[in-house]
C-alpha cells in the first residue's frame, strides 16, 4: 500500500522489496530482525516471550488454497490488524523460527496486514545458517513435467529463467522438487510463483532465483544444472 508507514527497519527493506528494489536486505533483516508470531496457550494471557535456544514449540498454522501457513508479522501494529485476538504472542528471528520449521508449511508474512506475502518452504529454510539442506540433481528426470514448465514459463512474460533441484531437509527422508525462477526486476513475485506451482499441480516447490542473491539453493541451481526454460531474445 502506498501510504503504508514502516515501523522498524525491517518493514523498511519489505516495502523498498515490494517496489522491485534489491530484496537481499530484507531477507538479511527478515533472518536477524524479531518476528511476532501468535502463541499456541490461554488466549486470555497477555503479553510476549522469546523463543529459547534449542526450544520446540507448536506454531499456529492456517490453510489457503491447499497450501499450510505458519503466519507470522513484522511488528506488533500487523500483528494487532491480522490477529487482533492474539493476546499472546512469541518473539523469534526468522533465523530461529528457520530451525524449527515444520516440514510442508509456507511463511506468511503479515496476513491480513500490510504489505502481507507468502514465502515457500525452502525460503525459510535458507534463513538459518547452521540449518542443513542436502541440494541436488533429480535422479530420474522428469521430462512430461518439465514440458509442461516450459509451456506456462512460454506464456507467462515475467519469466525469464527457469532452474530446478531436488532438496532435502535435515531429518526428513523424501526429496522434494524445487523449481527456481528468475524474474522480471517489476514482476509480482508472489502472484508468478504461485500461478507456476499452479500449473504443476504443486508437485513442485516454486521459489526465485536472485543472482546477485547469497542463497545456497540458488548459487547450487546457477552453478550445477542447466536451466529447463530461458526466455528467447526480443
Amino acid at each position: 500500500m502506498t501510504d503504508f508507514q514502516p515501523s522498524n527497519a525491517l518493514e523498511a527493506t519489505l516495502l523498498a522489496a515490494s517496489r522491485g528494489e534489491d530484496a537481499e536486505p530484507f531477507l538479511e533483516r527478515l533472518a536477524s530482525d524479531p518476528l511476532f508470531v501468535p502463541a499456541q496457550g490461554d488466549p486470555t494471557a497477555d503479553g510476549d516471550r522469546e523463543l529459547e535456544p534449542g526450544e520446540q514449540v507448536a506454531l499456529p498454522v492456517f490453510e489457503h488454497e491447499g497450501r499450510r501457513f505458519v503466519p507470522a508479522f513484522t511488528s506488533l501494529e500487523q500483528l494487532e490488524r491480522g490477529a487482533p485476538r492474539a493476546g499472546r504472542y512469541l518473539r523469534a528471528s526468522g533465523a530461529d523460527l528457520a530451525s524449527i520449521w515444520p516440514a510442508g508449511h509456507d511463511l506468511a508474512l503479515n496476513p491480513g496486514g500490510d504489505l502481507g506475502v507468502a514465502l515457500p518452504e525452502e525460503d525459510v529454510r535458507a534463513l538459518d545458517p547452521e540449518g542443513d539442506l542436502t541440494i541436488g540433481a533429480p535422479t530420474e528426470e522428469p521430462e512430461e513435467l518439465w514440458e509442461r514448465l516450459r509451456a506456462w514459463a512460454a506464456g507467462e512474460p515475467a519469466v525469464l529463467v527457469a532452474h530446478r533441484a531436488v532438496v532435502l531437509p535435515a531429518g526428513e527422508r523424501d526429496p522434494r522438487l524445487v523449481v527456481g525462477l528468475e524474474l522480471e526486476r517489476d514482476a509480482d513475485a508472489g502472484r508468478v510463483l504461485q500461478a507456476g506451482a499452479d500449473a504443476l499441480d504443486r508437485v513442485a516447490a516454486f521459489t526465485l532465483v536472485d543472482p546477485r542473491a547469497e542463497d545456497p539453493l540458488g548459487a547450487w541451481m546457477l552453478e550445477h544444472a542447466r536451466p529447463l526454460y530461458v526466455r528467447a531474445p526480443a
